[in-house]
């Protein structure tokens, strides 16, 4: 198989198998193990990749369909600019790390915290991890459960989320970071 084909390959298993992103996974397997980005996929997807190269892809994007996480099988992950190994028993970083990275770095500065507003995704998050009075706390992702709601009806769900979104960025655009 080719380099392209096998990329394709990749992007349909991983469709299959539920990944949210499988081009994008996908596109990060072949240059981890096929060597190419997507610029060298498009020059060179014609080419053929030795046996081990092409048999070290396949069996990452079977992990991949699979569910382990893409940083695990990449083995490194980059973040705030620093590539970091990673693999089993390690957390992966994310952006809502970051997030509270940059927040610790302020509060070294001597800074003021910053006060997500609750309208936000972190401040909901933040109101719902702190609450007291929630007796059975259930660790998860945050969702728009989470967010206050909106004071008025509005039809259909991708059209209400929209709504909270854009309530979040305003209230993120009143927010004083200093």
């Amino acid at each position: 198989m080719t380099c392209r084909e096998l990329y394709l390959l990749a992007r349909r298993r991983l469709g299959g198998a539920g990944v949210d992103s499988p081009g994008a996974d996908a596109a990060a397997l072949a240059q981890r193990f096929l060597g190419l980005d997507r610029t060298g996929l498009a020059l060179h997807g014609e080419e053929t990749p030795p046996p081990q190269r092409e048999a070290a892809f396949l069996q990452a994007v079977e992990e991949r369909a699979a569910r382990r996480p893409l940083q695990y099988i990449l083995g490194e992950w980059e973040f705030m600019g620093l590539p970091l190994a990673v693999g089993e028993g390690v957390l992966c970083p994310r952006e809502d790390t970051a997030v509270l990275v940059e927040e610790l770095a302020r509060r070294l500065e001597g800074k003021e915290p910053i006060n997500f507003p609750r309208e936000t995704a972190m401040g909901a998050m933040a109101l719902y991890i702190s609450d007291q009075s929630v007796v059975n706390f259930q660790p998860m992702n945050v969702n728009f459960g989470l967010i206050p709601p909106l004071g008025y009806r509005v039809k259909g769900k991708r059209n209400k989320n929209a709504e909270l979104s854009k309530r979040a960025l305003e209230a993120l655009g009143e927010l004083e970071l200093s």
